[in-house]
């Protein structure tokens, strides 16, 4: 018997949103927002939810950086 896959699990929505990260975009703040983190703008990005603060750079340098946030954020929550 198969495992049922979690098509719009919050990780798998993180991932996808993730996916070609190079800055933050008023629709990936907008689904951010949608699963229930809050999103300020400043030298960096401020991601946070229930009181869990993570930093996310603004322009980051390299393609990974997106996948290495997810991962972060998934191991957190």
């Amino acid at each position: 018997m198969k495992h049922a896959k979690k098509e719009n699990s919050p990780e798998k929505q993180l991932k996808l949103l993730f996916k070609n990260y190079r800055h933050m975009t008023p629709k990936l703040q907008k689904a951010l927002t949608n699963l229930g983190f809050s999103v300020e703008k400043k030298k960096h990005i401020i991601i946070s939810k229930d009181n869990v603060r993570f930093i996310c750079p603004s322009t980051p340098s390299d393609n990974r950086s997106g996948k290495n946030f997810v991962t972060r954020l998934k191991k957190a929550l």
